[in-house]
């Protein structure tokens, strides 16, 4: 029954849930690289084991074109006890390891399982920052999911609140984070500035 799913990415892009329940991630069809979709779950821990440490050693172009298709062909999540939580964090940090732009834009535009990952998201929003592309920055922080959550995230969000001019927005946010987290007085001082609050640039932080 599973052979006659269609597993074409529109039909994961419709919704992350396909029949019995299961949660299908990854690019590639199981048909076209002959890996099992529940290949994660029936191989043992050691193996498994092995294999993370191996990918995260070896960063040659065909070991690393070699572990892409085997990493990201489809698989069910809902195999693995966790729902394969503990699988999309050895892939979220084997993708920020090899910096492929264009594979890691694949995996997220078209998984939305992954979005929870809150280095992958970092990673994505700094990387563009610094490329002088605040847009495509700010598009990584509004794709992450609810359960990717940290202080540091939280302030990216403020910062494009800031950037798109949704000021009343971006000051809500910063009073909310201020009740329930500890945003550094490096970056009220620089959003005051940047709204028009203080008049104050604040001091310099060379981190």
């Amino acid at each position: 029954d599973k052979e006659k799913l269609d597993l074409s990415i529109n039909q994961i892009n419709q919704s992350d849930k396909i029949n019995d329940k299961e949660v299908i991630f990854g690019l590639y069809e199981p048909d076209e690289t002959k890996i099992n979709l529940n290949f994660w779950t029936i191989i043992d821990q050691g193996t498994y084991d092995r294999f993370i440490k191996n990918i995260s050693l070896r960063n040659n172009k065909s070991f690393v074109a070699l572990t892409e298709k085997i990493l990201f062909t489809k698989t069910n999540l809902a195999g693995f006890k966790d729902n394969g939580t503990e699988h999309l964090k050895h892939i979220a940090k084997w993708l920020i390891m090899t910096q492929d732009m264009d594979l890691i834009d694949k995996v997220v535009y078209q998984n939305k399982v992954i979005n929870s990952n809150s280095e992958l998201i970092k990673f994505l929003f700094l990387h563009y920052l610094s490329k002088g592309k605040t847009e495509k920055a700010c598009e990584y922080v509004n794709l992450k999911n609810i359960s990717a959550q940290s202080i540091e995230l939280d302030k990216f969000k403020i910062f494009c609140l800031v950037h798109k001019k949704k000021i009343n927005q971006a000051l809500s946010q910063l009073e909310l984070i201020k009740e329930t987290g500890s945003p550094d007085n490096f970056f009220i001082e620089k959003i005051n500035f940047l709204v028009g609050i203080s008049e104050n640039k604040g001091g310099v932080n060379f981190d």
